[in-house]
């Protein structure tokens, strides 16, 4: 359901992103360390299939027409998103404006404050995120993460749900201010009986070889891809109405408010996302668990040119925009702007500096591959690698030398944690449970549990800690 990975295979050594070969499976090989650290290898073939309509069962006749020989497998069947906007998503957002008019005099207080806090209701930003019932206690870390750290957006806030017990629970969290839960009953039509399967990388076989793929790996991997495209469908709905829109990955714990660090580069770019990784390649290296948009004629073009291929789609949104989009529109000038993972890191390259208060000195006792993946890099290794340009924003309301969000103004003070590189709902989980800890009390050092080590690309994490080398770079 998150778009962790970029699904292009990578080869060579320091050559990143650019060093394109060909299509690669939402699913990897796994291979071992002596530090017991799981390693995803991207495999050089794609997830294939053929691609039929949700609601045609006649795959034997596809199979026929395509040529596919009679001993094929029949394919999984295949989910697509509507065309265009989610139904009922703007209509809700709007009856939900109307009654914050009406209950709270035109304004929606942040943080329980008036004034300055509160925050007018036809302010156009709104945040936005979805989850199914498999990822909901996953979307729960991620709000009490706003509300905690950044309660000026919870007014602004969607959360996206297709059960209704979660929209229920959703709307009585004990918050400074309610968030907006909306039932995604045109999702939960799509899925129908598979509405309840999670669509990670794990479902979509990420431990299991490409080659011994059955029919719960290819259902696993039609789901991901089905859910990964429905962000652009929310953004799309929301920026068409007028609102500039930031969707975030459920998987995710915002550490400060990401406003300003976000949304200084729409003034120029027509899509703002995450890095999947640092380094020179960057900007190259586009990870949509953040997508931010405004509203404007050129913005909904991009946005419908990148919809175009959802129809024929094997793999999920980041890999189109990453690999066919985004280079041809900057081809003709147009700016997407990936975020530096010294503001917004991943998995691989969370440290305890990205947030404010915590020491950046590294743990001397190293033994045990646990507290090795809790370890800050060393000054002038991995951090100089991540390259970029720190996304700091000074705040007008600041104090002086303080950032957006009362971040630390180092440069590598953090705005969001994506739990990119973690395969399973559980390794997700259990990350990002241990970065909410860790922000509550910013001296502590939270060692991984099973869960995390289990869950997580937890050689690759190992590596950069060491190094400062990306997947795709080969050994230190």
């Amino acid at each position: 359901m998150v778009a962790e990975l970029t699904t292009r295979s990578k080869t060579g050594t320091g050559a990143g992103p650019a060093a394109e070969t060909t299509t690669a499976s939402v699913s990897a090989s796994v291979a071992r360390t002596d530090m017991g650290a799981t390693q995803w290898t991207l495999p050089s073939d794609k997830y294939g299939g053929v691609r039929v309509n949700n609601h045609d069962h006649r795959f034997e006749d596809t199979l026929a027409a395509t040529g596919a020989a009679a001993d094929v497998p029949l394919p999984t069947p295949v989910f697509h998103n509507r065309v265009g906007a989610i139904p009922g998503l703007l209509e809700h957002v709007q009856a939900r404006e109307r009654e914050q008019v009406h209950d709270l005099g035109g304004t929606v207080p942040a943080n329980g404050q008036e004034g300055e806090a509160a925050v007018n209701v036809n302010d156009k930003l709104r945040y936005i995120t979805y989850a199914n019932a498999a990822y909901w206690p996953v979307a729960k870390v991620f709000i009490a993460s706003v509300a905690r750290n950044a309660p000026a957006m919870l007014p602004r806030l969607i959360i996206m749900l297709t059960s209704h017990a979660n929209v229920a629970e959703c709307a009585a969290l004990a918050l400074p201010h309610p968030v907006d839960c909306f039932y995604d009953a045109d999702m939960v039509d799509i899925l129908g009986d598979h509405v309840l399967n999670d669509g990670s990388l794990e479902a979509a076989g990420v431990s299991v070889p490409v080659e011994k793929h059955g029919a719960a790996q290819r259902l696993g991997a039609a789901l991901r891809i089905v859910w990964c495209w429905r962000k652009v469908h929310a953004v799309y709905t929301l920026v068409m109405a007028g609102y500039s829109t930031m969707f975030m990955d459920a998987a995710t714990v915002v550490l400060n408010d990401p406003r300003d660090a976000v949304t200084r580069h729409l003034a120029i770019a027509r899509l703002v996302t995450l890095s999947d990784f640092g380094g020179a390649t960057e900007q190259q290296s586009i990870n949509t668990g953040l997508v931010a948009a405004a509203p404007g004629a050129a913005t909904q073009q991009v946005l419908e040119q990148w919809m175009q291929f959802e129809a024929a789609a094997t793999e999920t949104e980041q890999a189109y925009l990453t690999w066919d989009l985004a280079p041809r529109l900057r081809r003709e000038g147009v700016v997407i702007h990936a975020l530096s993972q010294r503001n917004f890191p991943s998995y691989l390259t969370f440290d305890r500096r990205h947030i404010k208060g915590a020491s950046s000195a590294v743990v001397s006792d190293t033994s045990g591959l646990s507290r090795v993946l809790a370890t800050t890099f060393s000054p002038g290794g991995p951090a100089a690698s991540l390259g970029g340009g720190a996304e700091v924003v000074a705040s007008d309301s600041a104090a002086p030398g303080a950032t957006a969000g009362g971040a630390a103004p180092d440069g590598d003070a953090g705005f969001a944690v994506h739990a990119a590189y973690c395969g399973s709902v559980k390794g997700k989980l259990a990350f990002l449970t241990r970065v909410a800890a860790m922000a509550r009390t910013p001296g502590a050092l939270v060692l991984p549990q099973q869960d995390e080590l289990e869950g997580c690309d937890t050689y690759d994490r190992a590596k950069f800690l060491a190094c400062g080398n990306a997947p795709w770079d080969g050994e230190c």
